[in-house]
């Protein structure tokens, strides 16, 4: 059986299940090129097509997860209602808020679901079309591929379909139960896009920027401030409507920005994330000791925040954690396939890898970079050179296979280089334009990793995804200085030689040829741009000095030759 899912909206793509597992998958960022492409996705269904060789005949269903379908308008609102109904508000101001938030929401999915079902039917004019709602997408995508029999599922991002945070009891004989719901206009997802702006950032975007900037700071120097705006109270997540929260990304008060001004920015950051922690973890808590379910599934964009999945995972109540790795709207193509399944009790396959993406085939033949004032070398010892290189303190960008699904860089589309030298970093972040504070992952052999992380256990599957932060061993300290945050954590990429071997044994090899620990991994593009998926991408970072060397396995070696141009 042949399922599309779609995302349109947010961040759009497309993926494929064939006979229940997913076999391609892509963003339509990656071949649009502009980030965060929440257009209908043509270009990535035309790939998927072109990839799979399936004409729209061959697709038996489509399943979209972005909004949910009401048969009319008073059906919807009485699901708006049965959210409302549990509020016991009596000023206007709030009351106000949560008008405008529902009926952006209203008009927002509309308008979406208008033209992403105009544009299907345009292209899929009789595929049956199974629907579900945004979170419940989120929902199925955190359960359905992970390694549980049974698990509690959190789900949390901005909004979708007037929900803000669900959490569930999940198992594979008998679906997804929602346990507890917090509505969008009581948002984590907005709390902390509105600290995202504050602290000079763009919300919605650039979330992981705080994240990284809170280790930096002094929670208690913000703590009231961050209290006033939003807390928990009797299980129910309270922003203050009116001056210091709305549910939205943008209408800053003067009274929020003057009060912000008073903190640095780090502190600020500190705090807020120590508030989305103690918040999620005290909820997490609570469901946790009613339905005695301890393995924990995690999706929605708010877990993309590897500090918080961390302190989840370190809970005395946890035993081991799940992170679905396109944890944001981007995963919900996905997830709405895996809710599908999960409801024919379908859903059974663990997820092994997530190189579902376009491959990036580069030639061999010199002349045809020559042209661009490239070198191509074809080395047969292709690891002893990289090793080699890399040893020299190079800055390698590694392209291998299909690209990655998810925000995360996991050997396919990567900036690799040495972590022995912390002055690495900077270099890095300069040719990248990267912000200072701003970490980075290692990359580590599944041999070496206990060596390196505090409480890893091989049971951890997302520690393969970089979806979890870790603190780190003294050894690893040590080893490794340019892989390790301020706070003494890494979010590392676990590797494993069945899932990728190539990569495997070049960590492997530098190991013994170097004793290093780890190789330092970044995202292989420049900031704000999305991640290289072209030979054109490719030409463009070494001409912009992203990268010394562009390697492609089994062999191809890519240098700027400067004297070439001259």
């Amino acid at each position: 059986m042949n399922i599309l899912g779609i995302t349109s909206g947010s961040e759009s793509g497309v993926c494929l299940f064939q006979n229940g597992r997913i076999v391609l998958a892509v963003s339509e960022e990656r071949l649009t090129r502009k980030k965060f492409d929440d257009s209908f996705p043509a270009r990535s269904i035309a790939w998927i097509q072109q990839e799979s060789g399936l004409t729209c005949s061959d697709i038996d269903l489509i399943c979209y997860g972005f909004s949910q379908d009401f048969i009319d308008s008073d059906a919807e609102q009485a699901y708006i209602d049965s959210l409302l109904s549990a509020e016991t508000i009596s000023d206007e101001t709030t009351r106000s808020i949560i008008r405008q938030r529902v009926e952006t929401e209203r008009q927002i999915d509309k308008t979406k679901r208008r033209a992403f079902f105009a544009a299907i039917r345009d292209l899929f004019p009789d595929t049956p079309i199974y629907n579900c709602s945004h979170h419940q997408s989120h929902q199925a995508a955190a359960f359905a591929p992970s390694p549980f029999v049974q698990a509690l599922v959190i789900t949390a991002d901005g909004r979708g379909d007037f929900k803000s945070l669900t959490i569930s009891r999940a198992d594979r004989s008998n679906g997804i139960e929602e346990l507890y719901v917090s509505p969008s206009w009581r948002s984590l997802g907005y709390f902390y896009g509105r600290i995202t702006h504050l602290c000079g950032f763009s919300a919605n975007r650039h979330e992981g920027k705080v994240t990284g900037l809170a280790a930096l700071g002094d929670p208690q120097a913000a703590q009231d401030f961050i209290g006033q705006i939003i807390r928990l109270e009797d299980e129910v997540i309270c922003p203050a409507f009116g001056e210091l929260y709305t549910p939205f990304f943008s209408n800053y008060s003067a009274a929020l920005t003057e009060q912000a001004a008073r903190f640095k920015r780090d502190d600020l950051a500190a705090a807020a994330q120590q508030q989305l922690e103690n918040i999620v973890c005290r909820l997490i808590e609570k469901h946790v000791k009613s339905s005695g379910l301890k393995q924990i599934c995690l999706a929605g964009g708010v877990f993309a925040n590897v500090k918080l999945n961390q302190k989840i995972r370190q809970l005395d109540c946890v035993d081991e954690v799940f992170v679905y790795p396109a944890m944001s709207d981007g995963g919900i193509c996905a997830g709405g396939v895996y809710h599908y399944l999960l409801s024919k009790a379908e859903a059974r396959t663990v997820l092994d890898h997530v190189y579902l993406g376009p491959k990036c085939e580069l030639s061999t033949d010199s002349n045809a970079w020559e042209k661009h004032g490239i070198r191509a070398e074809v080395e047969v010892n292709a690891i002893e050179k990289l090793t080699s290189i890399l040893q020299q303190q190079a800055i390698v960008g590694l392209v291998s296979g299909r690209s990655e699904f998810g925000p995360r860089a996991l050997g396919h589309r990567s900036i690799l280089a040495s972590a022995r030298d912390r002055n690495i970093t900077a270099q890095i972040n300069l040719r990248l334009q990267r912000d200072d504070f701003m970490p980075f992952a290692p990359s580590i052999a599944e041999d070496l990793a206990d060596r390196c992380l505090k409480n890893y256990q091989n049971t951890c599957l997302s520690a393969e995804f970089m979806t979890l932060s870790f603190p780190v061993t003294d050894e690893f300290r040590l080893n490794s200085p340019a892989a390790i945050h301020v706070d003494e954590t890494v979010r590392p990429q676990i590797v494993t030689r069945k899932t990728n071997p190539f990569f495997y044994d070049l960590l492997m090899a530098w190991y013994k040829k170097t004793g290093g620990l780890c190789l330092l991994n970044t995202s292989f593009n420049r900031h704000e741009d999305p991640i290289v998926n072209s030979a054109e991408d490719i030409i463009k970072a070494l001409e912009h000095g992203a990268v010394d060397w562009v390697f492609s396995p089994p062999n191809l070696f890519l240098s700027y030759a400067e004297e070439a141009v001259k």
